[in-house]
């Protein structure tokens, strides 16, 4: 499901990054990592949600990856 922001909940995310950014820089550096490995293996964002907020990612989990090459993005995240 597609979900749209509004520009006042962007600009919120955006402060809470830049937050993260100067607070924990560890974190954050770990988040872009992450992100940034998402995109190289063309997974959904949402599979990376729900690894992070310890939910099922069943629904989003990629369909035509090899199980070592998931298992090894799941304890990457």
């Amino acid at each position: 499901m597609i979900t749209l922001s509004n520009v006042d909940e962007l600009q919120a995310s955006e402060a809470a990054l830049e937050k993260i950014k100067y607070s924990y820089p560890e974190l954050f550096n770990k988040l872009l990592h992450v992100v940034a490995l998402t995109r190289a293996l063309q997974f959904k964002y949402q599979f990376m949600g729900t690894l992070i907020m310890d939910e099922n990612p069943n629904e989003y989990t990629p369909e035509f990856v090899m199980p070592s090459v998931i298992e090894l993005y799941i304890e990457e995240v």
